[in-house]
């Protein structure tokens, strides 16, 4: 007869694993339906039920390519925001 008796280090160590590769996955997705949808996905975790989901919003969202997406560059993108939500009549170039 033969068993295979783990200590409570390596239970939780698997336990961990499990976990991290959970959350990588989830990101994974989220990152892929993101992209294909153009809208923003977010991972929900509620730890008191121990469970996690991906919620999308509602609307696109706008990603300017070599912005720091902070305020540091506000005024120079404010152009483009506007006109990605429709409130400029300036086109933009």
């Amino acid at each position: 007869m033969a068993g295979v008796v783990f200590g409570g280090g390596q239970l939780g160590m698997a336990r961990l694993k499990h976990t991290a590769t959970a959350i990588s996955g989830a990101v994974r997705v989220a990152y892929v339906r993101s992209t294909a949808t153009s809208k923003s996905e977010r991972i929900v975790f509620d730890l008191d039920e121990n469970k996690m989901w991906l919620e999308e919003a509602d609307s696109p969202m706008l990603v300017l390519e070599g912005s720091d997406h902070a305020l540091g560059d506000f005024d120079e993108q404010m152009p483009e925001v506007l006109a990605f939500l429709g409130l400029s009549t300036t086109p933009v170039s």
